[in-house]
């Protein structure tokens, strides 16, 4: 339900999220502090678009930061040890209470964001930089112009550091806010008497900054108003969506519907009437049942696992080298670590002995020791350690209503099972591939049903943009041209802009395949104006590849 309430505020259907939180704060809200500060908040964030003064919604804001944090604003910083959550609740407060901002909170502030996880960074540092900005704007008309100028300097600064945290993690949070403040602090910047030589060089950095911003910015804004997003972020619910986060209850529910057993298959386990109630959330899992049913469906005891089970820190390491040399052309030195890793790790674990095989097979294919057909073989095999190849393969059914909520149908994948799905739809020959597609279009549109796309967009954006890409070209240019509009306008929902730059080429390269192939009479984008908006995306991501093969494309297209 939480996703639902922010789906409802980061569209800005205020009406909705009212009627959702109360439903909410009936089950929730009195559970413990972190849940009533939730509750809290989201009042303050309903308020705030209905547009109530402050003095309305400006106590509730103080009651929330008090729940968890009653001695925030009377110790330094540096004494707190806070979630990103948490220090939004602080920067917010700090800038809406009048006499609390300053030059000193507002770098502390910073400062300390910039310490936290690079997830957390991308939503607080342009966040805080914003806010300085808009107060050292305001102080225009206050102080004097050098004084200002001086101030703006270091707000300037702290923008770019902004911009700069959320390229790294290639999102948009505050982004177009950030660049309406830029704006005003370049304008306070050129007012400055400084020596003809010095303002003349400075002046022309402005400029740029400039331009660049109005480039992208004219971009966003018009992807923004072509899928109905509010192009300003919501104040507090980036700082609460969490990524691949499921109920362990439905999970047990589908996988069991997925394993085609009865829950009087599982009394070795638990009771019928202890497992319905389970699957009905009347009771929590107890561990011993969880671990035992857990084992029995193929899943990790972490919900969320992309790469390999283990608490051993030089393991861990081990493995980001191996990614990193992955990537690379070294493939020896690449099997040399697989194999260094495959000995430090329990082979007994299921996702352990999935994740090294599938590792094998894919290097085997990749030096030429595997065929295709061999490699996509080797892939179900592994697939099937976790879960029952017919059960991958079988259709879905409609969402249902299970304890008067909104469900799947009946499947749930681990993140490494969409993986391997997805490398089968690129080795499969095309009747497989379009079998996989649908398996994997299923999956998520049951997900999307239920509006709650945003809460699995990195795989999302992974599996489906690469399925789109295949039913392109196996001419299903209708049908990829729908997916390529939900990835774009799902990731911008998110401020997500990996990748995007693809889903908006693509839809070009539909529209000119119906018309070559097809004599279609539809409107076939600028393919100048629309390679130069990709480089732009491209660029803003820092994804060099891609920005220049889309230069390498419009230099092609300028010579032609």
């Amino acid at each position: 339900m939480r996703e639902w309430i922010l789906n409802a505020l980061d569209v800005e259907d205020t009406s909705a999220a009212w009627e959702l939180l109360q439903q909410y704060e009936e089950i929730y809200g009195a559970e413990n502090k972190v849940e009533k500060q939730f509750c809290l908040i989201m009042r303050v964030q309903c308020m705030q678009q209905e547009k109530k003064p402050a003095e309305e919604w400006l106590p509730v804001l103080k009651q929330a930061l008090y729940e968890t944090m009653p001695n925030a604003l009377h110790k330094p910083l540096d004494s707190l040890i806070l979630a990103a959550e948490e220090l939004n609740l602080i920067v917010e407060y700090v800038y809406y209470q009048e006499g609390l901002s300053s030059v000193e909170l507002y770098e502390e502030l910073f400062s300390y964001a910039s310490r936290m996880d690079i997830w957390s960074q991308a939503k607080l540092c342009p966040k805080i930089a914003l806010f300085f900005s808009k107060w050292v704007n305001a102080q225009e008309e206050n102080l004097p112009l050098e004084e200002v100028a001086t101030l703006a300097e270091r707000a300037n600064r702290m923008c770019n550091d902004g911009i700069e945290a959320l390229r790294i993690h290639a999102k948009i949070y505050f982004l177009l806010e950030v660049f309406e403040e830029k704006k005003n602090l370049i304008s306070l910047l050129m007012k400055q008497k400084l020596d003809a030589e010095t303002k003349k060089r400075k002046n022309r950095q402005y400029r740029a900054e400039l331009k660049k911003m109005e480039q992208f910015g004219t971009l966003l804004q018009s992807l923004y108003t072509k899928y109905n997003i509010p192009a300003h972020t919501c104040a507090y619910t980036c700082f609460y969506r969490e990524n691949e986060v499921y109920s362990i209850n439905e999970v047990l529910y589908a996988r069991r519907l997925m394993f085609g057993l009865r829950r009087e298959d599982l009394e070795d386990i638990c009771t019928s009437r202890t497992l319905q109630r389970i699957e009905l959330e009347q009771t929590n899992v107890q561990g011993y049942i969880q671990k035992s049913l857990f084992q029995k469906f193929g899943l990790s005891p972490e919900l969320y696992h992309s790469q390999i089970c283990t608490d051993k820190e030089e393991v861990i390491q081990l493995e980001r080298e191996y990614r990193l040399a992955s990537n690379s052309k070294y493939l020896t030195h690449t099997k040399q670590l697989l194999q260094q890793l495959k000995s430090m790790l329990s082979m007994e674990n299921l996702q352990n002995k999935q994740y090294i095989l599938c590792e094998e097979a894919q290097l085997g294919f990749l030096s030429g020791e595997l065929s295709k057909a061999e490699y996509a073989q080797q892939l179900k095999e592994v697939l099937e350690l976790t879960v029952p190849y017919e059960a991958v393969m079988k259709p879905m059914e409609d969402v249902h209503l299970k304890n008067g909520r909104m469900q799947p149908g009946v499947k749930y994948f681990t993140i490494k099972e969409l993986k391997i799905i997805g490398e089968l739809i690129r080795t499969a020959e095309e009747e497989e591939k379009r079998a996989y597609i649908q398996v994997v279009l299923d999956y998520y549109n049951q997900i999307e049903k239920q509006q709650l796309l945003p809460s699995v967009m990195i795989m999302y954006s992974f599996i489906v943009g690469n399925a789109q890409s295949w039913v392109g070209n196996l001419g299903e240019y209708t049908l990829s041209d729908s997916l390529n509009h939900t990835l774009l306008r799902e990731s911008l929902k998110v401020r997500r802009v990996n990748r995007i730059h693809s889903f908006w080429y693509n839809l070009l390269w539909n529209a000119e395949q119906r018309r070559e192939k097809l004599s279609s009479a539809e409107n076939v984008p600028d393919r100048g104006q629309r390679l130069q908006d990709c480089i732009l995306l491209a660029q803003y991501a820092q994804e060099d590849f891609a920005t220049e093969d889309y230069r390498k494309k419009l230099t092609k297209y300028k010579k032609n």
